[in-house]
């Protein structure tokens, strides 16, 4: 994989009940495997900073959860998945939110929660990106039936992030991932 690390340049915020929400319009603005990398060693260096052992306990669960998604054999290139990783990936992208969830949840957590939504939204986005991605490989395969499962998965997903509902999002954004390299 080469290291291409692109800024996204078309990008605009979402403000749904005073929580300002990044919305990435063009998944190709992504490098979704350096983006995970680079969150994870932002949460290596958070946790390096933490004093509690339970928040550094979650911690280490969300980092070892990206760690596994980011097996280099699970990857074709910074966008695109081996055909059977989807499922691995998007359910590692799903458990290390989940871990981040539990600490902005529980009210006796050192780390601020402005910082783990921000790292909830990064990890978000690059799933959601993945999953935009691979409609890329669903025109490729040009099986309309195949689109057509895929295509209601990122807005669906879309309207469960807006919610705060990150890990249904995720599920939506996987789904389409999914549906994406299936072939019947």
């Amino acid at each position: 994989m080469a290291a291409n690390h692109n800024l996204i340049q078309r990008s605009g915020t979402l403000n749904i009940a005073g929580m300002k929400l990044l919305i990435l319009q063009d998944a190709a603005d992504l490098d979704v495997y350096y983006e995970l990398k680079d969150i994870r060693g932002e949460m290596e260096t958070l946790r390096a900073t933490v004093a509690d052992k339970r928040d550094r306990r979650k911690l280490d669960e969300a980092i070892e959860n990206l760690s596994d998604a980011l097996d280099p054999a699970l990857w074709l290139d910074q966008t695109h998945l081996q055909a059977g990783a989807e499922e691995r990936v998007f359910k590692q992208g799903k458990q290390a939110v989940s871990r981040l969830i539990d600490l902005l949840r529980d009210k006796k957590s050192s780390v601020s929660d402005e910082l783990l939504l921000t790292l909830i939204h990064r990890i978000v986005r690059a799933m959601r990106a993945l999953a935009v991605a691979g409609m890329t490989d669903i025109r490729d395969q040009d099986s309309r039936k195949q689109i057509c499962k895929a295509r209601p998965e990122i807005p669906s997903g879309d309207i469960d992030v807006a919610g705060g509902r990150f890990l249904s999002g995720i599920e939506h954004f996987g789904n389409r991932c999914k549906f994406a390299l299936t072939q019947d």
